[in-house]
């Protein structure tokens, strides 16, 4: 096999991968602990946020909006 074609082969697992992360992320409440640790693992493996890292940054950027708001009246 071509180095292309294994690199072609990796990416496309690594894609899969991902999207099995993301499915799974909307469960993530539902998982055990160990489960939910896992989880964080394979996304800090994939480069990602963990599911905790990504509530952090939406609560950061909603109250940032609810203050600009609030500067702005």
């Amino acid at each position: 096999m071509s180095n292309d074609a294994l690199l072609h082969k990796y990416q496309d697992m690594i894609d899969k991968l991902d999207r099995f992360a993301d499915d799974l992320g909307w469960e993530y409440d539902r998982l055990s602990s160990s489960g939910r640790d896992t989880l964080d693992k394979i996304y800090i493996v994939l480069g990602k946020d963990t599911i905790p890292e990504q509530d952090m940054e939406i609560s950061r950027k909603e109250k940032e909006q609810k203050e600009n708001e609030n500067g702005n009246q």
